[in-house]
């Protein structure tokens, strides 16, 4: 019987990057839930899902824009905005588990995950999380709105921040990682004992890689070897994964707000490119944060998030990271 193979198939993933896919071309995928949705503790939507598993074996959630408000007679209703939260998974549960746990402060109210920017009417927006040396660190973007439009936003720098993983109070660091738009940190990971970030430099031919990060100087450091990736997004999933008796790198992003994850991976020398899932969305929204939830995957079977951005962000009964299960073993 023949059937779809998994993405480390060179002679597959050249034929779904020389044409476009349809529905029918991708692996199977089973919708899960809603990531946060049946929460208690006032939580009524929010974007974004970057997540990174505890020393403990928690999973700690971070999320962008958050609406917290009530249910009223079963509809959602927004009072309250807060630009970053985080939310715990007990060890050993299911990213879809009714035991998720936003963090909260003294008031026992949902807190935000990053302090004040120093600016007014700017914002802080978490990016991804990483465990390196015995804290979590946190990829975060400062961004301004520079206009009326959903897609009016502009990019201040891009930061680091610590926690201990007990406490999870961030604090930022003294200094930006990057001043301005460029270049583009969208991802980090810790690998063999150093902390590892996917930048982007570049315009519209954006040149991605892998590059060290100093966290004692708070600076880019080094590329690893090997060519770009030809991925780019503001926010991405960066991983390792075992594919054939081989750790290899693993990057997951909906590149330019098209509502279609793509997954490369590293083997070979080589970046192969695959498409695994085209959702279908509400009329004019776009799909963004797009990306493999690392903690909940393994090589064969990806758990991915994505969000669509309603004309009425306050629409909190679309305004979630979508869960799903992306099965990439041969039918």
């Amino acid at each position: 019987m023949s059937g779809r193979r998994p993405l480390v198939v060179a002679a597959l993933v050249a034929v779904l990057l020389a044409a476009a896919c349809s529905r029918d071309d991708l692996p199977e995928a089973t919708p899960l839930c809603d990531l946060g949705r049946n929460n208690d503790q006032g939580v009524v939507g929010h974007d974004l899902a970057a997540s990174a598993a505890l020393p403990d074996g928690r999973v700690l959630f971070a999320f962008g824009d958050t609406y917290l408000g009530r249910i009223t007679g079963g509809e959602r209703v927004a009072t309250g905005l807060l630009n970053s939260t985080g939310a715990v998974i007990p060890a050993g549960d299911d990213v879809c588990s009714d035991r998720i746990r936003y963090l909260t402060g003294d008031d026992g109210e949902p807190r935000a995950l990053l302090p004040d920017p120093p600016r007014e009417a700017t914002a802080f927006w978490p990016v991804d999380l990483a465990v390196h040396d015995g804290r979590v660190w946190m990829l975060y973007r400062w961004v301004e709105r520079t206009g009326d439009g959903r897609l009016d936003i502009g990019t201040l720098g891009t930061g680091l921040a610590v926690a201990d993983p007990d406490e999870l109070e961030f604090t930022p660091a003294d200094r930006l990682l990057v001043v301005g738009g460029v270049p583009v940190p969208s991802s980090l990971r810790e690998h063999d004992g150093r902390l590892v970030a996917l930048v982007c430099v570049g315009g519209d031919d954006r040149d991605c890689r892998l590059r060290e990060v100093d966290t004692d100087a708070t600076e880019i450091g080094e590329a690893l070897p090997g060519p770009p990736i030809d991925l780019s997004a503001a926010e991405m999933g960066l991983g390792r994964v075992d594919v054939g008796g081989r750790q290899v790198w693993q990057v997951s992003s909906m590149p330019g707000l098209a509502c279609r994850l793509q997954v490369a991976r590293f083997i070979d020398d080589e970046w192969w490119t695959e498409t695994v899932l085209a959702p279908d969305t509400d009329d004019g929204a776009l799909c963004y944060a797009g990306r493999v939830q690392e903690p909940y995957s393994t090589a064969d079977t990806l758990t991915v998030t994505w969000v669509q951005s309603p004309e009425r962000r306050r629409n909190a009964d679309a305004y979630w990271p979508h869960v799903e299960r992306v099965d990439l073993t041969e039918e």
